[in-house]
C-alpha cells in the first residue's frame, strides 16, 4: 500500500511568514518544503508532487502570484490541495478561487493556520475514500 505523502509545500515572499509555516508543519509531524515566490514552488512540484499532499502559498509574490501557480499546478496534478494565504480583502484578489482547498487572511495565529491545513487534509482523505469505493 502506498504511503501517504507527507510534504507541505510552502510558498511565500516573506521570511517571517515562511518560518512560522514551516514550524507549525513540522510540530504536526509534516515535512515542510520552502519556496521564496511562485517560480520557485512551481519548480519544486513539478520535481516533488508525489511527495507533496499540501500547497500553502501567499497569494501576491514576485515572478509569479499564488494564483498563477496553482494553476499550473493543477496541470500536472489536477485537484491538489492549496491554501492561498493572504492579506487583501476578497474583493481585490482575482482569478478562480473556486479551486481553492480554503483562503486564510494574514495575519493569522498558529492554531488557525494548522486548523485550515487539518481541515483540508481530512477532506482529501474524505474525498479519497469515496472515489476509491
Amino acid at each position: 500500500m502506498p504511503q501517504e505523502p507527507t510534504g507541505i509545500l510552502v510558498v511565500d515572499d516573506e521570511p517571517l511568514i515562511r518560518s512560522i509555516c514551516k514550524k507549525v508543519v513540522e510540530l504536526h509531524g509534516f515535512d515542510p518544503i520552502l519556496a521564496e515566490n511562485g517560480k520557485q514552488g512551481l519548480d519544486i512540484f513539478r520535481d516533488r508532487h508525489d511527495a507533496i499532499a499540501l500547497i500553502l502559498s501567499d497569494f501576491a509574490m514576485p515572478l509569479m502570484n499564488g494564483i498563477d501557480m496553482m494553476h499550473q499546478i493543477f496541470k500536472i496534478k489536477p485537484h491538489s490541495n492549496v491554501i492561498l494565504m493572504t492579506g487583501f480583502s476578497p474583493r481585490d484578489i482575482f482569478g478562480d478561487l473556486e479551486s481553492l482547498c480554503a483562503l486564510l487572511y494574514k495575519p493569522f495565529t498558529p492554531r488557525q493556520l494548522w486548523d485550515t491545513i487539518k481541515k483540508c487534509l481530512d477532506y482529501e482523505a474524505r474525498r479519497s475514500v469515496l472515489l476509491e469505493s
